[in-house]
């Protein structure tokens, strides 16, 4: 898990029955038996803070598999928290909606 120790961000999303659930489970064992500090929360409570501070996340849905991006807007959340959201906006490109969970004023 090399990569793991490299500069980025790595989000995991599973669900009861999307198929992924005891592989992401199995990599959370590994890092916890490495000492590697990750995050583990439900996808509906992960604020823009959680995001922003934590380099390894797993997500738990309760949604269904093909819900998870759409339903909460994670994926707009996933990139206003990552470095994409500190780039200057092009002039004439009007402001994206508030981050859900962001309680910072907006730029």
């Amino acid at each position: 898990m090399l990569w793991a120790h490299l500069r980025g961000r790595l989000i995991n999303i599973y669900t009861e029955h999307g198929g992924t659930k005891p592989e992401s489970e199995q990599m959370m064992g590994r890092l916890k038996e490495r000492g590697i500090p990750f995050l583990t929360a439900k996808e509906a409570k992960i604020t823009a803070d959680d995001l922003r501070h934590n380099r390894l996340v797993f997500l738990y849905s309760d949604l269904a598999h093909d819900e998870v991006v759409n339903e909460h807007q994670s994926f707009e959340q996933f990139l206003m928290t990552s470095i994409l959201g500190e780039l200057p906006r092009s002039r004439g490109q009007s402001p994206s909606p508030n981050v859900p969970g962001d309680m910072s004023t907006p730029k």
